[in-house]
Parts: structure tokens; sequence; C-alpha cells
């Protein structure tokens, strides 16, 4: 299985008019071969459509090129930088991937659904990840990187049912977070957040018609296989063969046409533990037995289909049965975050006034819209998005729902019911080795979990650990062992910096009281940090250069908090000597890692942020156009923070009639790598009362603009501090009766540093610009608004960028000069 792509080029440049300063792109086509344009797949040509889109990474960007035609003979279109001489391939694109060069290797992460759309006679549309690196004449012949099963349906071996999905489980990772690795011959691996089940249906929820079906798969070594299929009836079978051979890249595995399934009646138990995984085929029960909202949940945006019943029957295996009410079918859509309950000829399910359940059609009304979870005593909590007190429960003294404000007895009528095939069984014991965390130059923590056991059986948890997958002989007891969650982990030390360790979680149970049995987990890997000068692959300079100086508990400097995006582990999380006064750092995960997003300094007096610290870089912090989040009484209040610290943020505290707004510090535009960076932005704690009119609306927003288009995106790294300076002993009232510090003027320290390719700095610039806090007319950089940064520490009292050597920190703390 390949993909050969000839290529030629067609040279234009873009946008004559550009300031020369700023990267030119060129249009640049690569043309198809005539033989094997995509793939041979069981002598079946399978070629490009129109439009069809692949990802070409010039060193800079993930640039998008698409299919000018459909057929053998193919041109992809687009642009790419000017200086770039050489080119990554990936088909299918993805805006979501991520390339990235350590030294002479370059890796793209790309993810693979585990729900694909099943299609008779190929793979899923867009399933086939493929690779390839250019040559001399910038030609591609790209690879494929995954591996294929195949199966043929025939319905006359399926005894009158018909195939809804079709699930593939096996002890290996199958689909998830792909990492490409290219070379001679690209490959392609597990990434850390991966799933060992794939499945194929159609969208629609339509049974699968006869013929060959095709499942994209990570490369794995095979092993032990489940097949499980669903009709459209419910029913389930299941087969379970154990192969002897690997699923390897670039070749389909033959599972056989599938016959003599021995069908298994659908049954559903009741759902008693806590859970977060709307995976699977679920329904909402009233436990007196009057009603029951069916529905289930809903995996990559698609809609299955249940109904509201009467006169349940419970048995006591936990099994239910019921009758048919009013013929209502009942959907649970995903809707944005939230989900959208929808009755068949009632339309969309919504609350009013009245605490009674209407129906419409506005989707779209967070008032149509509601959250699902679950408590630990096993009740389904339905709130709605729009008013969070609003609850679903069941009437007692009515055959209805309605949403109620506040939570009551009622909400414990409604529990969760799980489909299940055949006898309901306790699940097996396991133990999870899950991805380590905090990893640092010589140290990581190792995590685990384990499920399906009574924590009074547990007896022993630890994790062995080694240089490689084969010897793993080092024991490490578990430091850190939580029986209520189910979790453990332990800190390893001493360990050696830009180096691969593998380990795995172990654990000891006894059911019986007298045998034990041991239980392992899959083995795992970590690579630590190279140190911030250790020089060579990646952005390693991406450290905390930013950070002001500040009086520490105990006299402390740096902790390792987790894994900034590429590798430095220098987080400030402390508290200060002023016991008002408090450091913290907000995170975010993205790709699979933890990143830092900005570290602030908080006065509980003042009840607002004395200084913000942050780190601006096109890659990494790409802007993925997350969206503008809001502020919201229920979401921005700072975790942690004392609430009695932060304003509510609401206009009362703000505006009282005076013109001031809510001025982020760090501004929402810096954060759209995702909606969890973002939503951290519209913290209480990221905000100060800030003139609007000309200020927060104006100047302000304007140098917030050239520092985002001025972020670098390769080596060299932009550092920013947004302060506040409070000279003249302001106030405004408070929402909740007390007041809120005024800040009589507004600064940002803006220093970019410069790398060479083995992480050494090499230079420093540096700039200051201050603002009083009231209405401004001219520019941003007029002479009038810059300073230097030695000024501003002057004012303050703090001592900025303070990681940053002296050579090239002091010559750029003197200076006003705009560098951009």
């Amino acid at each position: 299985m390949g993909l050969i792509a000839a290529g030629c080029t067609q040279i234009e440049q873009l946008d004559p008019e550009r300031p020369v300063e700023e990267e030119f792109l060129i249009h640049k086509t690569f043309y198809a071969e005539t033989e094997g344009t995509r793939t041979t797949l069981d002598g079946v040509d399978v070629y490009f459509s129109e439009g069809e889109a692949i990802s070409i990474w010039d060193g800079t960007g993930n640039r998008k090129y698409t299919a000018d035609e459909s057929g053998r003979n193919v041109s992809f279109s687009g642009d790419v930088a000017e200086t770039a001489t050489e080119f990554f391939a990936l088909a299918p694109y993805s805006e979501s991937t991520v390339f990235a060069r350590n030294g002479s290797m370059v890796t793209a992460a790309t993810t693979l659904a585990s729900a694909q759309e099943a299609t008779a006679g190929t793979f899923a549309d867009g399933a086939n990840i493929s690779a390839a690196q250019s040559t001399s004449d910038d030609s591609f012949g790209l690879k494929n990187v995954l591996a294929v099963a195949k199966f043929t349906l025939a319905s006359a071996n399926l005894n009158g049912h018909q195939i809804a999905s079709v699930e593939l489980t096996s002890t290996h990772p199958l689909a998830g977070d792909v990492i490409v690795t290219y070379g001679d011959v690209p490959t392609a691996e597990a990434g850390a957040n991966t799933v060992k089940t794939v499945s194929l249906s159609h969208s629609d929820g339509t049974a699968l018609a006869d013929g060959t079906y095709y499942l994209t798969l990570l490369p794995n070594d095979g092993g032990q296989i489940t097949l499980k299929f669903t009709a459209t009836d419910g029913y389930t079978a299941t087969k379970t063969a154990t192969l002897k051979s690997a699923f390897e890249a670039g070749t389909i595995k033959n599972l056989g046409t599938v016959k003599g399934l021995e069908w298994e009646e659908p049954k559903y138990v009741k759902v008693t533990s806590e859970t977060n995984d709307w995976t699977g085929d679920y329904l909402l029960v009233y436990e007196t037995g009057k009603l029951l909202l069916g529905g289930v949940a809903v995996v990559n945006n698609k809609t299955s289909v249940g109904t509201v019943v009467d006169n349940l029957s419970i048995a006591s295996d936990n099994t239910i049965s019921w009758e048919s009410y009013k013929n209502y079918n009942v959907s649970i859509e995903k809707s944005g975050t939230g989900y959208s309950l929808y009755l068949n000829g009632a339309g969309y399910l919504g609350w009013n006034s009245g605490n009674s359940l209407v129906s419409g059609t506005a989707v779209s009304s967070d008032n149509y819209r509601w959250t699902l979870s679950m408590d630990t005593e096993g009740n389904v909590l339905i709130k709605n998005m729009a008013d969070q007190t609003r609850t679903i429960w069941c009437n007692p003294n009515a055959n209805r729902f309605c949403a109620y404000t506040g939570l009551g007895d009622y909400v414990k009528a409604i529990q969760l019911y799980r489909k299940v095939a055949g006898e309901a069984s306790a699940p097996a014991p396991e133990v999870i080795t899950k991805p380590a965390t905090d990893i640092t130059v010589s140290s990581a923590i190792l995590n685990a979990a384990f499920a399906n056991l009574g924590t009074t059986n547990v007896q022993d948890v630890h994790f062995v650990w080694g240089e490689s997958e084969s010897e793993m002989s080092h024991i490490l007891g578990a430091e850190d062992f939580d029986v209520t969650t189910g979790t453990f982990q332990a800190t390893l030390s001493s360990l050696g910096e830009n180096k691969t360790y593998y380990f795995k979680a172990v654990l000891q149970y006894c059911t019986d009281g007298v045998n034990y049995q041991v239980l392992e987990g899959l083995p795992m890997s970590f690579k630590t940090d190279a140190s911030q000068s250790g020089g060579g692959a990646g952005l390693q300079w991406l450290g905390c250069y930013e950070i002001p100086a500040i009086d520490l508990e105990n006299q402390e400097s740096c902790s390792g908090s987790g894994k900034e995006t590429f590798g430095s582990t220098k987080w400030y999380n402390y508290l200060t000597n002023n016991p008002m006064q408090k450091v913290i750092t907000h995170t975010y995960a993205y790709n699979n890692k933890t990143y830092r997003n900005f570290t602030t300094l908080i006065d509980g007096d003042k009840r607002c942020p004395l200084w913000t610290a942050y780190v601006m870089h096109k890659v990494a912090y790409p802007d993925n156009d997350a969206g503008r989040g809001s502020f919201n009484e229920n979401t921005s209040y700072d975790p942690g923070i004392p609430r009695e610290w932060q304003s509510s943020g609401s206009t009362s505290d703000y505006n009282n009639g005076n013109g001031y707004s809510r001025g982020h510090h760090i501004a929402s535009e810096d954060r759209q790598v995702n909606d969890d960076a973002n939503d951290q932005t519209f913290y209480y704690t990221n905000q100060s009362p800030q003139w609007q009119n000309s200020f927060n609306g104006g100047i302000w927003n304007s140098l917030e603009g050239a520092i985002q288009n001025n972020a670098p995106s390769g080596r060299d790294t932009l550092y920013v501090v947004v302060g506040t300076l409070f000279e003249n002993g302001n106030t405004g009232p408070s929402n909740d009766g007390g007041t809120v510090a005024r800040p009589s003027h507004y600064y940002k320290l803006v220093m970019k540093c410069f790398f060479n390719t083995s992480g050494e700095m090499t230079d420093a610039k540096g700039v200051a610009f201050l603002y009083t806090n009231e209405a401004h007319s001219g520019k941003y950089y007029d002479a009038g608004y810059r300073t230097t940064i030695n000024a501003i520490e002057q004012r303050s009292g703090f001592t900025f960028f303070v990681n940053v050597p002296a050579e090239y920190r002091e010559p750029a703390k003197q200076t006003s000069a705009l560098f951009w």
C-alpha cells in the first residue's frame, strides 16, 4: 500500500507589497504519478478525489494542500515559506497535526479515529495515514504507516440479524494519538492517549450491507483480539481469537468471513459507581418504575435513540423491562460542550419559569442544553447549561419529568442503566499504567490506577522500572495510594537527563483471604528533559525567563510542577512571605502534555493581580482559533486563590457608571490553543479595573495585537510581563460590599531572547510600555508611552527577567527602543 507523488513547482511571489520583514510565501504544486496513485487495496485502485487535502510541513507551519481534480494524475497546490528547503508530507490533512524537529529527526503528531465510517470495499475516508519526506527533486512517495484488518459480512450467516456496528478490541493500542517519525521509511507508533478498541458503523445508524470491510489500526503485535457485533435490534455476538502474527504497517490482515455467531439478548444493568465515561448504550431511569428517559451517550457526535416508557420492572439482578409510554423516541445529542435531549414529535427539551420541561427547536440556546454527570451514590445529575441550579427530576405527584431549581430528594430518582450483552457479570480486575507526569531533567512522577477491585482486597501496589522494556528490574513503592479513587503514584528521582525510561504498574490482591494474585499494567515510557543549556534538540529554551524575583517561603527557588511545552520545568508555584499575596501558575493539557499558561502574583487586599508573566511563541502556543470565552460567576473564580481575594468581576465592581471594564492581563487572543487555555484568561485573577474607552479598547488593545503579530515561531522567544501600579489609592465598590483597588498605571514589559541551534542564549532585547489608567490618544508605541524595564523596576519594587543571563539581561533592561 502506498502513494507516490512526483514533484514539480510553480513559483509565484504572493502579495509583492508586503513589508520586507515579513515572511514571504510561494505557491507550489506537487503532482501524483499515474500508477498506484494512492493505494491498491486487494487489487482495487483507490484514487484521490477533488478537494482532498494533505499536509505539507516546510519547517515553519502545517500547510494545507488540496487536490485540484480527481483521478490518477492529480496535482496538489498550496503555499510554503519562500526560505524552505525541505518538505514533509502527511495524509490526510488535519489542522491539529503538530510537526516538530528534534535534531535531525522530524515527527508529526496526529490522530486516528477509533470510530470509523463503514464503507464496503475500502477503509473509512481519511483513515489511511501515510507520510513521506521530500527528496532532492521535491518528489514525494507517501508510504502507509498504519495496518489494516478486513472481514467479510454475508447476511446468510447472520441468522436474521442485521449488523449495526462492529468493534475490534485488542490488548494493544489500536487508535488515538499517532506519532509519525520521518526517515528512509516513515514509521508510526502510539502516542500517550490511545484506545484499544476501534469500531465500524454508519453515522446514521443504518445496517451494514453485505461486503468486505476494512479497519485502519495502529501497528501492533496482534495477540488476542475480540470482535463484537451489535445488531440493529440490540442483540450482540462476540468472536475471540489469538493471532499468530502482528498487525504490520502497510499490510492487510484478513480476519475471514463472519459466521457461526451466537447472538445474545440485550439487557440493562444499573451503574452505581461514579463515571465520566458516557461511551456505550445507557438509559436514564426513574427508580420507582414510573418513567424511563431512554437514550444513548454520544460518541463522535453521533445521535442514538431510545424511548420514554412506563411500568418498569426491576429484577433482583438489576435488569429491567418496560412498556411503551406515549411512543416518544428520545435522543441524546452532543451540542457544543453539553447535550440536547430530543423527543421525536415534541422537540428539544428545555425549561420554563414554571419549572416544567418544555419543547422547542432552539437547540443553540443553553435553555435547551444540559450536562450529564453522576455522583458517588450513582445518582444522575442532568443540569441545565443556562441555569445550573435547574436539574431534571421526576415529579413524584405526576407521571412526568420536570426541571426544578435546587437539589432535593427527588434527584435521586434518576439512575443510570447500561446495556450489556447476556448475563451481567462482574468485570475483571485491572491495573492500568498511566503516563508519567512532572518530568524534569532528573525525576518524574509515575502514575497508575486500578479498577474492579474492592479496596480491602488490595494488598500491595508498586512500580517496576528500568532503561529498557525487557529489563525493568528496579522496584519503586507507591508513595501516594488512594483507595477511594483507585489511583497510586510514586516519584522516581536521580535519573539521567535526556534519557528514556520504561515502567509499569504492579498490584497484588486477594479476594478470598488465602490466595494472592498479581496484576501488571502495560509498560509505558518517558524521556527526561535536557538541561536548559544542554543544547541539541527541540525548543528547550522556552523557560521561565520572564518570572520576576519574589521572596519565597523557606527561600525555595524553583520546583518542577509539570512538563512545559518543550522541556523546561522552571515553574513557580509558591506562597510569598506576605500572607496576603500568592504566586500561582496555571496550566492546561494539549497534545497529551501539560503546558504552562501563565504565572501571576495576586494581592488579596487589593483583589487584583500585581503582575502576570507569560510566554509568546507561535509554535508553543499556536492559534487554533479556540474562540473567546466569557466571564461567568460559576467558572471565572480562580480555583487556586481564595474567593474573598477576588472581585466577582460584575459590572458594579468595575463600571459603576465610571467607565471601567474588566481589563485582561494576558489577553484572550494570546491563548487560542484550546478552550481550557482560553478559559483561564477569564479568571477574575487575570483582570483589574481598566479604563475602557481609548485605553483598554484602544491603545492597550493595539499593543496586545502588536505582540501577538510579533511572537516568534523559530528558536527565538518573546517573554512578557503585564503589571499594575497603585500610586493614588483609588478604589471602587465591589459587588459583595467591599472594595476593589483601581490601578493608577498599567505597564507591559517585553523581552525577546535569541538562541542558537544548541539552545544557548545569544542576545536579548527589551522595551517597556507605561500608561496611566485613563483615556489615551496617539499610537501605543509613541515615545511618551515607552520607557525602560529598569524604570518600571524602580517604581514597582520588583526585579524582572531574573532568569535571563546578566550579560544579556542588563543591556536589554536599559533600552526603550521598539525592536519590532
